[in-house]
């Protein structure tokens, strides 16, 4: 039985080995909202100048110079990593995409 999950959700986790990104070292960022239908919402941020996407099998799915708002309607349904990053930082944090 799965419930519909509604609230924001976070979920910091250690993928090295699948996405090849050493998030060890990294601070996990808040995703919002999360489930992510069209749009995720990095407003809440700055100094950041590029993103990554990443499946969970580590495989790049979208890039590009940082957006308040990133349009991810042409991602499948799944669990996806995020790489923020900027001169001198980088975060990581999880979404899902319904």
């Amino acid at each position: 039985y799965v419930r519909n999950v509604r609230e924001p959700l976070c979920i910091n986790s250690k993928f090295t080995e699948i996405t090849g990104v050493d998030d060890s070292k990294m601070e996990h960022v808040d995703i919002t909202p999360n489930v992510v239908f069209k749009y995720l919402d990095l407003s809440n941020l700055s100094g950041y100048d590029r993103y990554v996407i990443y499946d969970m099998q580590g495989k790049e799915q979208m890039n590009g110079d940082f957006e308040e708002n990133v349009n991810v309607q042409q991602l499948n349904c799944g669990k996806y990593q995020i790489l923020l990053q900027g001169k001198r930082i980088e975060k990581v944090g999880i979404f899902f995409k319904k």
